[in-house]
């Protein structure tokens, strides 16, 4: 069973490309175009990990951070900030995040691949103790 990533971002071309990116490396994705939607998503779709732009309309990345850190079904779940300036993350986000959850706008194929594999290894320790 491959692991299955939301995918919330506002921009349909870069939504798709990364959608695209993903699936080839055999990941199961399903997508949100804003925070709002995504929120729901999580609960119905129970991904394994979220990445989550931070500047969006309706609820932006923090606001979506905000909400599953604190409901106790995801307090735990991965999650993946993106955006094209650090300067968006809120404190929620400085103090949710640890240093390998924030890509910075534009990265590269393997910074998001490593960044997601280092998520899900830590949920996956994290689990067994």
């Amino acid at each position: 069973m491959h692991p299955k990533i939301l995918l919330i971002e506002d921009k349909e071309y870069l939504r798709q490309s990364l959608l695209t990116m993903l699936i080839a490396e055999g990941y199961e994705v399903v997508d949100a175009e804003d925070g709002s939607i995504g929120v729901d998503m999580v609960f119905t779709e129970s991904p394994d990990l979220v990445i989550c732009d931070l500047k969006m309309p309706r609820l932006n990345g923090d606001q979506v951070l905000d909400i599953l850190r604190h409901e106790p079904q995801t307090q735990t779940l991965p999650f993946i900030c993106i955006s094209s300036d650090e300067r968006f993350l809120a404190p929620i986000s400085v103090q949710s995040l640890d240093d390998d959850s924030f890509l910075q706008k534009p990265f590269s194929r393997l910074d998001l691949l490593v960044a997601i594999e280092q998520q899900l290894s830590q949920k996956l320790a994290a689990d067994r103790n």
